[in-house]
């Protein structure tokens, strides 16, 4: 169950403006009832699916083969879970969503989802390897907000320079669901390889420019642009293809009548939606008797104030929505009366409770608001105009909303091909700015060749990497294990990470950090590199490392990577130095050191020998000099030897 869920919820990605997972809403497991899962009432609803890709007007008959076509209804299993899904929506549509009037989900797509074509990579080997790591709000207040954390030093951080949102979101998708399917990441090598050319750079860069507006009613046209400028390079990649298909006549009607309609200079500056001029005859005759009324209601302040008693020397008239048309009067005298306020002719507007409301609130503000027999001319007369406006505007945008929808199909599918050519584009920038190269994929061979290998993240911390090969099959000499020793801090757990992150490169479909690579294609990546402890599991640690070791299905095609399964602290390493140093109890040391002497005296591995092992491991690192008596973690640092030379002194 708990693979399950941690599966099941690293498909879902969510398209909020945010790159991080503590940013995602808190998914929940509802159990339905087994009677939602009954073969035929799921199949009649999956059958009553009604797409935005269908034909309109499309009769029964059309509609049950149109949905046998992407549906295979044989395989039952699958039409309940959908029928149950669909089921539990139509009833729950009501609370999951904020719009009043929709009672069933609007279903825009069914994409087939093949779980034989993903490398499977579980949550702590991502940890691991470090390529998601998240960073906590330094504040306590702020720490467990959503939104709060931020991407911190990673895998996914450095290769993240997507220019749209979408782009992020996709790019994070590809790094949860690394693929097994050779054609995809074939495809995927090619857009990078084209990006990566001295001669693509301006396409690139105009790519980049339209991308970038992927957000809001602009993309559609933006999505155009890209669509056009991928039509002169359709043989260079198959992503150009698919744009250039998917960039319609329908695409370009649904943009037309956005920007026919739509005036942007006014939505943006009202922040509401506005039409343009011209496009309903009523609906321009309402708008200029509202820009008229400004010039309109001055002259009428002018009449009016002719009425007025001669202590009042000004007026104006204004709009109330629900009131109507007032005229509003600054206070003519100080330490005015409710007497004060009776004008022949005028009436102090609504009851005489709300009166002394509406005196105080005036009285305040230095006005009186009084309602004339001309302004309720003017009420029954030009109405609430503005009211009129926005419920126009509202039925011209209820209508396009309606065109859209029924067109939606192709504005998606282009959506995402943008986003996916987002992700491509960043993971391009990054190979030719550290000079990845190409892997090689094979199929049906078990092999790790690697030329010159570096770790992604470590070579941008330090000023020198040294690379390091690799070479793991079925060749004569080479091996399917490796056993790595060396002294403490010489890079072990560098090089078996730096072999892990090459490899789960080369199934994103991106370019990796070596000379040469030729990677088989894997099932699954497994690691034992990092513990994670927890007071809730009531395990020790070493029952943790053991039971995450045994939980790894030990395949064909599996990678697995165990660094310090039997973990310990012996009287030369680091860890004993700064023990001793802070004054932990010399029994609770030499304790642990006998714990780690009794482990490591076992039987030697059978079949081992010294010499071959020395071999192998001159064939994998690269040994500058010949310090295997040399411990590196005996140089300490300057303040911890300090420390021991005052212990020193008071023995």
């Amino acid at each position: 169950m708990k693979t399950l869920l941690n599966f099941s919820s690293s498909l879902v990605h969510d398209e909020k403006e945010t790159n991080d997972l503590d940013s995602y809403p808190a998914r929940k497991l509802f159990c339905l009832p087994g009677k939602d899962f009954y073969f035929e009432p799921c199949k009649r609803r999956v059958l009553s699916l009604q797409l935005p890709g269908e034909v309109r007007r499309m009769s029964d008959e059309e509609r049950f083969n149109y949905l046998h076509s992407i549906i295979d209804m044989t395989a039952e299993t699958m039409v309940q879970a959908l029928g149950a899904l669909l089921l539990y929506l139509d009833r729950s549509w009501a609370e999951l969503t904020l719009q009043p009037g929709s009672r069933t989900p609007p279903i825009l797509a069914i994409n087939a989802l093949s779980l034989e074509d993903m490398v499977t990579i579980d949550s702590v080997s991502y940890e691991a390897l470090q390529i998601f790591s998240q960073k906590s709000h330094p504040s306590n207040f702020k720490k467990w907000a959503p939104g709060s954390s931020k991407e911190g030093l990673s895998v996914y951080g450095i290769f993240n320079r997507c220019k749209s949102q979408l782009g992020c979101n996709r790019l994070r998708e590809i790094f949860l669901h690394p693929c097994r399917d050779l054609k995809t990441l074939k495809q995927r090598q090619d857009v990078i390889d084209f990006c990566i050319k001295g001669r693509n750079i301006d396409v690139v860069k105009n790519f980049l420019d339209y991308l970038k507006h992927i957000t809001s009613v602009t993309t559609i046209y933006n999505c155009i642009l890209i669509g056009e400028l991928c039509s002169g390079y359709t043989k260079e990649a198959e992503i150009f293809q698919k744009i250039n298909d998917h960039a319609t006549e329908d695409l370009q009607k649904i943009a037309h009548y956005i920007f026919r309609v739509m005036d942007f200079e006014q939505s943006e500056a009202q922040n509401k939606f506005v039409v343009r001029m011209g496009v309903d005859e009523e609906l321009d005759k309402l708008k200029q008797k509202h820009l008229g009324l400004s010039t309109f209601m001055s002259k009428v302040a002018e009449e009016e104030l002719e009425n007025l008693p001669p202590e009042v020397k000004e007026c104006s008239l204004m709009y109330l929505p629900e009131i109507g048309y007032i005229l509003c009067l600054p206070m003519w005298k100080d330490n005015m009366e409710d007497c004060d306020f009776d004008i022949p002719g005028l009436e102090f507007k609504a009851s005489k409770d709300i009166v002394i409301y509406t005196f105080r609130l005036f009285k305040a503000n230095r006005m009186a608001h009084y309602k004339s027999e001309r302004c309720k001319e003017l009420d029954s007369a030009l109405g609430d105009c503005s009211v009129q406006v926005m419920a126009y505007e509202l039925k011209i945008m209820v209508k396009l909303i309606e065109f859209i929808l029924e067109h939606l199909s192709p504005v998606v599918k282009i959506v995402n091909l943008a986003a996916q050519l987002d992700c491509l584009i960043s993971l391009a920038m990054i190979a030719r700015e550290n000079g990845y190269v190409r892997p090689e994929l094979i199929r049906d061979e078990r092999v790790i060749e690697i030329q010159g290998g570096r770790h992604p993240l470590q070579e941008l911390c330090m000023e020198s990497f040294v690379p390091n090969d690799t070479y793991l099959g079925q060749k004569e000499g080479w091996g399917c294990m490796k056993i790595l020793t060396g002294p403490n801090a010489s890079g072990k757990s560098v090089y078996l990470k730096q072999v892990a992150l090459i490899t789960f490169l080369a199934h994103i479909g991106s370019f990796v950090p070596a000379i040469s690579a030729k990677i088989g294609i894997i099932d699954s990546i497994f690691t034992r590199i990092r513990t994670t402890e927890s007071v809730s599991i009531h395990l020790s640690a070493f029952m943790i490392d053991l039971c995450q070791t045994l939980d790894h299905m030990f395949e064909e095609n599996q990678i697995i990577y165990l660094y310090k399964l039997k973990n310990g602290c012996v009287k030369s390493s680091f860890a004993h130095q700064v023990a001793e140093s802070i004054g932990i109890d010399e029994k609770i040391i030499s304790r642990s050191k006998q714990t780690l002497v009794a482990l490591e005296e076992v039987k030697p591995l059978r079949g081992a020998s010294v010499e071959k092992t020395r071999s192998m491991f001159k064939q994998n690192v690269r040994i500058l000099e010949d310090l295997k008596k040399e411990n590196f973690d005996e140089h300490a640092a300057e303040e911890l030897l300090l420390k021991q030379r005052d212990l020193l002194k008071h023995l």
